[in-house]
């Protein structure tokens, strides 16, 4: 919505998902996140007199022929009902080019940072901690 990660040194309103659940802003900002973030947000804004950020992503997975259903995630009725008019926003080509130039520049924003090549994590007490069983191999690739 409007503002939840748009200004990181603001730190996060109260009644977005960084601001509610503990740690999931710290988890948020290991990663290119609040980058692809603020390009996406960008792009909302170029079409302003079209779209909020979020509008932009609800258009954004309605204007795709696969997807059969978009679930939004309202926590408030202002929420839902910005979320329910990017519905009837139009998509248009030049929409489709901006959001893909910002695809192409962070393609996995939600991957943590790793410097010095990266890490092996075998399964261990940490992985168990989770509910993974054991077998399991993360590779975390440098970014």
């Amino acid at each position: 919505t409007k503002g939840a990660t748009t200004d990181p040194r603001k730190g996060p309103k109260k009644r977005t998902r960084l601001g509610m659940f503990r740690g999931y802003e710290k988890s948020f900002l290991d990663t290119l996140g609040p980058q692809a973030v603020s390009a996406y947000v960008a792009v909302a804004r170029k079409h302003r007199l079209k779209v909020t950020p979020s509008q932009l992503a609800i258009a954004h997975c309605a204007s795709r022929e696969f997807i059969t259903s978009t679930i939004i995630g309202a926590t408030s009725n202002l929420q839902l009902a910005e979320n329910l008019q990017a519905f009837s926003v139009e998509w248009d080509q030049e929409m489709e080019d901006d959001v893909l130039q910002v695809y192409r520049a962070f393609p996995d924003p939600w991957r943590v940072q790793v410097r010095g090549g990266g890490q092996t994590i075998k399964c261990g007490a940490r992985l168990r901690r989770v509910g993974r069983r054991c077998g399991w191999r993360l590779r975390v690739a440098a970014v």
